[in-house]
């Protein structure tokens, strides 16, 4: 394979005001071959893109060669979403695309119960991967019009009013409308009560703020009055990979109605408004999707989407070694994506041995290390000495040589350290060079708060996190804290967080930018899945007086007050590292949108094959 090109990501300001309405721009089975392609029709003139901001240069030194940042490309083509048409040919309308994805959607397909990415990427085919606003295909920092065309607030942001497109149409032909969007927002935070059965709200309420209503008004708009003034709310419709439209009215609130509170997507037909109408599912196998000709998206020069006239998503698990297996024989055209099945550094010697120059990388924020979220309401974590002595212990670059091949850096807040305090590499606990010192000062931090022989805790979380998870039992080896673990079902781990019946957990609230990743660090009122479980109002002024700022670098110096008061002041979390993960594509793979957050979004609308 080529030198890589590394084409830095770029982070935009969020648009928080009234924008202009349009299309999409600034809008174990070997599977079967490909099906033919054919050429598109004609393309209208081409939409105008609005220009975008670049980001600084990140923090502190990499332990090995600097990772892309999120979004990079390597390889021997960069035929993504929007690229020249002289470089990369007229997209071509058919053809299934073939991926891996490592599991089966859990819990009826329902994304307001469960939140991972076997839900999520398998349903947003199916059910777009847009709400009110999305992430731009060009430019992911950048919010582009979603089903809603348009949106506006009152002066002190509590009042949000949303324009619903005319056109959209659910996949048995229903117009999806204002009332779909009212009763999906109200069904997320309220949750249902029908005589003795009651429906919980959404496992992920808290990207909604503190909605105190929802109401349909005339002219197929939404208004959405919340409790408190909260400029990003809009915004927020776009950030999370778990929030898209999977529950039509028309299906989901006869059952309701009728006591079955528990109603999923699964039990009404998997009926969306995405590019992709369901098609099959056998488990453990592949779930097919295919081509929804009313799609309501275009592309930037007006072609009707999606390309594609399906999708065979191959439940291939977490094995790497029969995706790339299957990469190499023809049998995928692109890898899975989620823990256990990107692409690993220590794998592209051999794609590069197999397949030569036949395929191309997109870089992403990756590793497996797991950072920890400490129960501040009950003991030994009440305690800020001892969630201090945990954070000075232990040594983060152990865990880039252990989990991440020797790729990364020590992770502050933010996956992008370009959002970080410039100097936290040099932070206690951090700091290499100040390691003894600081061992030393933990261990008398724990003798001080009464525990001079050290404790025994647990670590609760999901399965699928465990390999990082049981890192911290090497790392904290010597400092008289004694780990143990449970690990459990996705489904029952995320229950026991919301119930907050646990002492430790994986810490969340890592990502690229503030609001896409800080509500999971909220109090519990707020974010009842967050991983450090606490209940101080300070944190939520720090999210009020970022929400208040428009402007980049006024936000940015906010959120470096808050990062010191959550890792060092307060200790709610203790982070480990960010490393680099890759997702594999064959190189007749075109269109692929600029996502920074790639593994977690893919509607596949615009991708197409050059086959």
């Amino acid at each position: 394979m080529k030198t890589p090109l590394l084409i830095a990501a770029v982070i935009g300001l969020l648009a928080v005001m009234a924008c202009a309405g349009e299309s999409e721009t600034p809008a174990g089975t070997a599977p079967p071959p490909p099906a033919p392609a054919v050429q598109p029709s004609p393309a209208a003139p081409a939409m105008e893109a609005s220009p975008s901001a670049e980001m600084s240069d990140s923090a502190g030194e990499m332990a090995k060669p600097e990772p892309a940042r999120p979004g990079s490309f390597r390889g021997t083509m960069d035929c993504r979403y929007g690229a020249p048409v002289a470089e990369c040919g007229e997209p071509k309308y058919g053809g299934i695309l073939r991926v891996a994805h490592r599991g089966d959607p859990p819990a009826g397909w329902d994304n307001m119960r469960v939140s991972n990415l076997n839900n999520s990427l398998a349903g947003q085919p199916i059910f777009g991967e847009d709400n009110l606003l999305h992430n731009c295909w060009d430019e992911s920092a950048r919010m582009c019009p979603g089903v809603a065309e348009s949106w506006e607030s009152n002066a002190d942001f509590s009042v949000w009013t949303f324009k619903i497109r005319d056109g959209v149409k659910w996949h048995d032909g229903t117009p999806f409308t204002a009332d779909d969007v009212t009763f999906w927002m109200n069904l997320f935070v309220n949750g249902a009560t029908v005589g003795d059965k009651t429906r919980l709200p959404g496992a992920t309420k808290s990207w909604l703020g503190k909605l105190q209503m929802a109401e349909t008004l005339e002219g197929n708009r939404v208004q959405a009055t919340l409790e408190e003034s909260d400029p990003l709310f809009a915004t927020r419709m776009a950030l999370h990979h778990a929030i898209y439209f999977a529950h039509p009215k028309h299906l989901i609130e006869p059952e309701i109605q009728a006591g079955n509170t528990e109603v999923a997507p699964v039990d009404v037909g998997l009926v969306g408004t995405g590019p992709f109408a369901y098609s099959s599912h056998e488990r453990g196998v592949v779930i097919e999707v295919r081509r929804f000709d009313e799609y309501w998206k275009v592309d930037e020069r007006g072609n009707q989407l999606p390309y594609l006239d399906g999708v065979d998503i191959f439940i291939t698990g977490r094995d790497s070694a029969a995706v790339q297996a299957a990469m190499r024989t023809g049998r995928l055209d692109t890898g899975g994506r989620g823990r256990g099945v990107y692409v690993g550094p220590d794998m592209i010697p051999s794609y590069e041995e197999s397949l030569g120059d036949s395929f191309w990388l997109q870089e992403i924020p990756g590793g497996i290390g797991e950072d920890l979220g400490f129960n501040t309401l009950r003991p030994p974590f009440d305690d800020v000495r001892v969630r201090r002595a945990v954070h000075l212990w232990v040594d983060r670059y152990s865990a880039i040589e252990s989990l991440g091949q020797g790729f990364g850096v020590p992770q502050c807040l933010m996956n992008d350290t370009a959002w970080c305090n410039e100097d936290y590499l040099t932070w206690p606990g951090y700091n290499r060079e100040t390691k003894e010192a600081d061992r030393a000062e933990a261990k008398r931090l724990l003798a001080e708060a009464g525990y001079p022989e050290g404790l025994k805790f647990t670590i609760t979380g999901p399965r699928n996190r465990s390999v990082g998870l049981e890192w911290w039992s090497g790392a904290l080896a010597g400092s008289g804290f004694e780990v143990e673990f449970e690990f459990l079902e996705v489904a029952a781990s995320d229950d026991r967080r919301a119930r907050s019946e646990y002492t430790a957990s994986y810490g969340g609230g890592g990502s690229i930018d503030p609001e896409s990743g800080l509500r999971g660090l909220s109090t519990k009122d707020v974010s009842p899945q967050a991983g450090p479980v606490h209940n101080d109002p300070k944190v939520a002024e720090f999210f009020k007086r970022m929400g208040a700022e428009s402007e980049f670098e006024a936000r940015r110096e906010i959120f470096r007050e808050f990062e010191r008061y959550m890792l060092v002041e307060q200790v709610y979390l203790v982070r480990s590292f960010v490393g680099v993960d890759f997702i594999i594509y064959r190189d007749y793979v075109k269109g692929q949108p600029h996502h920074v957050l790639n593994g977690d979004f893919n509607s596949w609308a615009p991708v197409w094959l050059d086959q």
